[in-house]
């Protein structure tokens, strides 16, 4: 035990040494090297107690104990994870680490690529929010809109004290205009004297199991805080090449992070909107316009200020309330920005598994928050690849999740239509059980099943019928689908239809039914078929209301097999 703590106390040693060596070489400032020296010591106090090097040598399972018994109600207490699983903490447990740093140590600057999760365990930091450009902007013209004021004062000033008689005015001191005005200030020049220090602006205190640097962590953009220690503070830190592979795998609870983050985000909006509100000038013409609807929506967020009036809350607030509104606007367009994106991609990974048929990816995605009904940029929706591909498990769960069936693609087709064109007669059932309908594409699926008449592809036309396509529908002259099937002497599309009830005595522009058009093309097996059950729909016409009159054949023997055109 000796000899290892001698070592210990030796590269202790070293590295203090090689830092007053590094200090010398590059002429470090005293300050500087005094906090480095701070962080070595604290370092070497606690590197024998940290959890990498007790832990190391106990199984996953002791580890995992200790891990809960020391951060899981930090954990559990810190906003973001709110409502999160025991699976998840456990995980996240596995890749974090614990830093500790001394007061006064920046922990995050703005502009940073934040590049792990930060959790306060023990002590304090100090978060400093910054607005981006617009905040930047509304602060420049707050600070233009003073200097005028103070200039327009002095000016006030100057012509008062020119009336006066000399032994009145009162003397010039060397650093400003009336000397000292009460506060330890000397005239305009001392809110910014030369080679002075420049003061952090007002920033926000965070504690145990508050987190910060979360928003630029989560959407992997430049960070708009900067947070300094202002106590020995312990910090839980989450880095990003561990926290990947839990949004992979654990994809619910990230999209309940996201949401924990926007509900607070919209709930500080709010309160900072109504403190602008209450500190800004009600008799501008902005003001007046908005303030009793503003000032009386308890649930008032950005969307509601247009944006003139935001900018002049900005500018009209006292410092520390402009920058949080500027950051919290910012912060919400970054949001909404991400969020989008992680839509399209969860979409697209939806999507995949409904044509490959992966049920467990597709429960995963729609359990993250993605809706089964949205449609990518050609309209198409994961029931219409699913249906398109077969895959009756797919459809059948899409359904069960209230996905839409009568949503339509850029091309004008639903998921319907894309499973009676592909032959999955299995879908096609599933589809019609649920709703779905082909009653919105009567042109298009006319021509299609004119054609599958013409070109002898009856399990075609036979999969229309079985999807609930009218037997009745007519091009511009009229002319029925029957009547295509008389002309082209086909006796099993003649007998398909017919047993879908298709009309008889339906007539085309010059008045001909579908007989007529058989006996023109001398299609005497039609022309038997047709003959006895058109003189029985007539004969029925005659004391019948012209509905009774569109009798039907329906032969005994219901059509066997109708994927291999055999009726």
């Amino acid at each position: 035990l000796m000899v290892k703590g001698d070592e210990q106390s030796k590269n202790f040693r070293d590295k203090i040494q090689a830092l007053k060596d590094y200090s010398k070489l590059n002429e470090l400032p005293e300050e500087l090297n005094h906090d480095m020296r701070q962080h070595l010591e604290l370092n070497y106090q606690s590197e024998q107690y940290s959890d990498a090097n007790v832990l190391t040598l106990y199984p996953p399972a002791i580890k995992k104990r200790v891990m809960r018994h020391l951060y899981l109600e930090p954990l559990k207490m810190c906003y973001l994870l709110r409502g999160c699983k025991a699976r998840f903490f456990d995980a996240l447990l596995a890749g974090c680490s614990l830093e500790v740093f001394m007061p006064g140590v920046t922990l995050l600057s703005e502009g940073d690529v934040v590049g792990e999760l930060s959790i306060v365990i023990e002590g304090e930091v100090e978060v400093v929010l910054h607005g981006g450009k617009r905040g930047k902007a509304a602060r420049r013209s707050a600070g233009a809109g003073a200097r005028q004021r103070r200039a327009s004062a002095l000016s006030t000033r100057s012509s008062t004290m020119s009336a006066l008689p000399d032994a009145e005015i009162p003397p010039v001191d060397a650093k400003g205009v009336g000397g000292d005005d009460g506060d330890g200030a000397h005239g305009a020049d001392a809110e910014n004297p030369p080679h002075a220090k420049k003061q952090r602006p007002p920033g926000e205190l965070r504690f145990t199991s508050d987190v910060f640097g979360e928003v630029a962590f989560l959407t992997e953009t430049p960070s708009m805080e900067s947070v300094y220690s202002t106590s020995v503070v312990s910090i839980l830190a989450v880095p990003r090449d561990a926290f990947e592979p839990l949004a992979a795998s654990f994809k619910s609870q990230i999209h309940a992070v996201q949401v924990n983050l926007s509900r607070r985000i919209e709930r500080e909006m709010q309160q900072t909107l109504r403190v602008a509100l209450d500190t800004c000038d009600p008799s501008t013409p902005l003001m007046m316009q908005h303030y009793s609807r503003l000032s009386g929506n308890p649930n008032v967020s950005a969307a509601d200020v247009p944006n003139e009036l935001l900018d002049e809350l900005l500018a009209a607030a006292d410092e520390y309330t402009s920058r949080k509104l500027a950051y919290l606007v910012e912060m919400q367009d970054t949001l909404t920005q991400h969020r989008s994106k992680n839509e399209r991609q969860r979409l697209f990974d939806l999507i995949t598994a409904a044509a490959n048929g992966d049920v467990n990816t597709m429960r995963t995605s729609i359990e993250a928050g993605c809706n089964p009904s949205l449609a990518d940029y050609s309209g198409r929706t994961p029931l219409m690849a699913a249906s398109q591909s077969g895959r009756d498990e797919a459809v059948e769960f899409l359904l069960s999740r209230n996905a839409h069936h009568g949503a339509r693609d850029s091309l004008g087709r639903n998921a319907l239509l894309y499973a009676v064109r592909a032959n999955h007669a299995n879908v096609i059932n599933l589809l019609v059980g649920a709703g779905a309908s082909l009653a919105m594409f009567r042109d298009v699926i006319t021509n299609d099943m004119m054609e599958a008449v013409t070109d002898g592809d009856l399990s075609l036309l036979a999969r229309f019928l079985q999807a609930g396509a009218d037997p009745d529908l007519s091009d511009c002259d009229s002319r029925t689908i029957l009547h295509v099937a008389a002309t082209e002497g086909s006796v099993h599309a003649v007998k398909i239809l017919l047993e879908a009830g298709a009309d008889l005595l339906a007539q085309d522009c010059s008045g001909r039914i579908p007989l007529d058009d058989a006996e023109r093309a001398r299609a005497m097996p039609v022309v038997e078929i047709l003959k006895p059950l058109t003189d029985e729909a007539r004969s029925a016409s005659s004391v019948d209301s012209p509905s009774a009159a569109k009798r039907r054949f329906m032969p005994a023997r219901k059509m066997s097999a109708l994927g291999n055109g055999a009726p």
